[in-house]
C-alpha cells in the first residue's frame, strides 16, 4: 500500500509528513453510486387483471413496455419509480440522485426575488436532470 507524502526543508533538516486523505466530492458525470439492494415493492394484478400497487393502478403505457415479459413479476422502483422485471434489472438499471434537493432563490441586485430553482445537493444539476448515481432497481 503507498501513501501520499509531504516534504519539508527546514535548516537543511528534512521532514516528512504525511499528506491528509482528501474525498472529493462526486462529479455528474461519474455514475458509480452503488447502493445496497432492499425489497422491492411488488406490484399485482387486481380481479379485473389490472397492474395495481399499493400506491394505486399504474398506467396503460407502463403496462404495455412490460407485458412482453409475461410471467415475470413486475416491480417498481422506489428511487426511480419506474417499473422493472428481475431481468431488466442490473447494476447500471437505476439512476438517481443520492441527495435531497435543494431550493436556490435568486435575487435582483435591489433585494428582488427573480427566481426560485431547485438543484440536487449530490450533484448541484437542476432537478430536471437524470440521476447522477446508477445501481440496482430497489
Amino acid at each position: 500500500m503507498t501513501s501520499s507524502f509531504e516534504v519539508t526543508n527546514r535548516r537543511n533538516t528534512s521532514h516528512v509528513i504525511a499528506a491528509p486523505k482528501v474525498r472529493h466530492a462526486p462529479k455528474a458525470s461519474d455514475r458509480k453510486c452503488f447502493s445496497e439492494r432492499p425489497p422491492s415493492r411488488v406490484i399485482a394484478r387486481n380481479d379485473d387483471g389490472d397492474l395495481v400497487s399499493d400506491q394505486g393502478k399504474v398506467k396503460g403505457s407502463d403496462h404495455r413496455k412490460l407485458s412482453r415479459s409475461r410471467g415475470a413479476q413486475v416491480a417498481k422502483c422506489l428511487r426511480c419509480q419506474k417499473l422493472f422485471t428481475a431481468t431488466d434489472n442490473h447494476k447500471l438499471a437505476c439512476c438517481f440522485h443520492a441527495q435531497d434537493k435543494e431550493r436556490v432563490e435568486v435575487y435582483s441586485d435591489g433585494g428582488r426575488l427573480l427566481k426560485v430553482q431547485y438543484i440536487w445537493k449530490c450533484c448541484s444539476q437542476q432537478a430536471e436532470n437524470d440521476g447522477c448515481c446508477c445501481g440496482h432497481h430497489i
